[in-house]
């Protein structure tokens, strides 16, 4: 089933993304860019507008073994939920401003060139990579980021599990599908 993406209607310039890429002092990807430059705050309407409920947005990658066993309904089966795709808000206080996600996860240890872009229903975070050797893949914490994050060890982008090779791989995987 095919995905419609719908702009959050607050429209961005190149120099509000070029102010941000400024701050966090990385460059983002230019697929990623012109989706900002598109959509922001991107939403994601239901494809049954009559019947709205019991639909998840998201995609399938292998199944991953739970990070606790209080969290096996993370992703039993391989599909990891989407919610909302986060975006530069006017008002950076609204949930969802790219800005405070992003401050918010470097005071949690989540590495610099970790941008987090949308949130799952859970509130987990989809990173894109915007350095190193997983520059431009779409990775979400694993069980060696949570090991590392309790122990208050260093973390990498490696202690992330990778669902995506890149932000068009991520948008070209999203599906709907009938919630059990």
């Amino acid at each position: 089933m095919s995905v419609l993406i719908e702009s959050s209607g607050e429209q961005l310039t190149d120099n509000d993304i070029g102010e941000f890429e400024r701050d966090i002092g990385y460059a983002m990807p230019p697929r990623y860019r012109a989706f900002l430059l598109r959509y922001n705050a991107a939403k994601f309407p239901p494809p049954r507008l009559d019947s709205p409920d019991g639909w998840q947005l998201g995609l399938y990658t292998e199944p991953q073994p739970p990070l606790t066993a209080a969290e096996a309904w993370v992703n039993p089966d391989g599909f990891w939920d989407l919610q909302l795709m986060h975006g530069l808000l006017r008002d950076p206080r609204r949930y969802g401003d790219l800005r405070n996600i992003y401050r918010v996860m470097r005071e949690w240890n989540h590495p610099g060139e970790l941008l987090p872009i949308a949130s799952q229903c859970s509130n987990g975070k989809y990173f894109l990579c915007l350095d190193g050797p997983r520059k431009n893949s779409i990775l979400i914490a694993g069980e060696r980021y949570l090991g590392k994050y309790n122990d208050d060890e260093i973390i990498t982008p490696d202690d992330y599990h990778m669902i995506a090779e890149s932000f068009d791989d991520l948008i070209a995987r999203l599906e709907w599908r009938k919630s059990e």
